[in-house]
C-alpha cells in the first residue's frame, strides 16, 4: 500500500483514538445524600425566596431520616426490607405555623408516610406507593460543597 493514503487517514485515526466515550454517571446513594424535593403528586415544588428547600436525608450509620418541609424540621427512622422497598417510621416534626406552606407540608409528610417503594436513576429519587407507577414525590440529589 502506498504511503500517501496512510498519511491522509492518519489524522482521522488519531482523532478517533482520542475521543472519549461519555459514561452514564453512577446512581446517587440513597444514604448520606441530600434529596431536594422537586415534585409532589406531579406538582412542581418551588422554593420561596425567604425559605429553604424541602429536603430529605437518610443517615447511613443511624438509619435515621431528617429534613425540612419548607416550614418545619422533621425526623424519623427508615428500614430497607429489600433493595427497592422502604419504610419510613416514627416521623415527627416541629410545629411552627407557616400559612403559605402548610398544605405542601401536610401533603409532603403524608407522601413520606405512604411511601413503600423507591427508585434511584442517576441523581433522581422517586418514592412510590407499593403498586403505583406514578411517583408520590420526586427528589434531586444535591451535593453540598
Amino acid at each position: 500500500m502506498p504511503i500517501r493514503p496512510l498519511l491522509i487517514l492518519l489524522p482521522f485515526l488519531l482523532f478517533s483514538a482520542c475521543t472519549t466515550v461519555r459514561e452514564t454517571p453512577p446512581d446517587a446513594s440513597l444514604r448520606n445524600t441530600r434529596w431536594v424535593l422537586r415534585t409532589l403528586a406531579a406538582t412542581p415544588i418551588t422554593t420561596l425566596a425567604s425559605s429553604q428547600e424541602v429536603y430529605l436525608q437518610f443517615n447511613a450509620t443511624t438509619n435515621q431520616i431528617d429534613g425540612y418541609t419548607g416550614c418545619n424540621r422533621y425526623f424519623g427512622r427508615f428500614e430497607l426490607p429489600t433493595p427497592t422497598t422502604l419504610r419510613l417510621l416514627s416521623i415527627g416534626s416541629t410545629r411552627m405555623f407557616c400559612e403559605a406552606r402548610q398544605q405542601v407540608e401536610t401533603d409532603y409528610l403524608k407522601a413520606l408516610h405512604d411511601a413503600s417503594r423507591f427508585e434511584i436513576q442517576g441523581n433522581t429519587l422517586q418514592l412510590y406507593v407499593e403498586k403505583s407507577d406514578e411517583p408520590l414525590a420526586v427528589f434531586e440529589a444535591v451535593y453540598l460543597k
